[in-house]
């Protein structure tokens, strides 16, 4: 235990002794002349243009006690969206289509299709009933 110890406070004043203060800054010099550059044309701001007027996601509550099987897309079985478990009293996001809308469905562990709920533009919440088979969106 003692060689340990010995060991450590070796090691600890070596990597002291290695380390260097920071080099000293030196002033700042000025920068070379440089030939004028051309005026760039203003750009209009194509980020507020390019927002549509819904939000970019859905929010999806969980209010069964168990973890809820639900599938993201047109048909369950498909291959095109997404499969996943939302656990019991779980809140999650999931991104909306380009047009605003979305289809949500409550799956067995098969994956067969028991309920689903079209979501529209104007909705931003679904709830996953305490019953776990039921989808209400507003």
């Amino acid at each position: 235990m003692k060689a340990r110890a010995s060991f450590l406070v070796t090691m600890l004043t070596t990597l002291a002794a290695c380390a260097s203060p920071p080099p000293q800054a030196s002033p700042p010099q000025a920068p070379p002349p440089q030939a004028e550059a051309p005026p760039q044309a203003e750009t209009p701001p194509q980020a507020e243009a390019a927002r549509p007027p819904w939000t970019q996601t859905i929010e999806v509550n969980n209010l069964c006690v168990t973890g809820v099987h639900v599938y993201i897309g047109d048909v369950p079985n498909g291959t095109t969206g997404d499969h996943l478990v939302l656990r019991g009293g779980g809140t999650s996001h999931f991104p909306r289509t380009p047009d605003g809308t979305l289809v949500i469905w409550i799956e067995d562990e098969r994956g067969y299709g028991l309920v689903k709920v079209h979501v529209s533009r104007k909705m931003s919440h679904v709830e996953i009933g305490t019953s776990c088979q039921t989808l209400h969106a507003s």
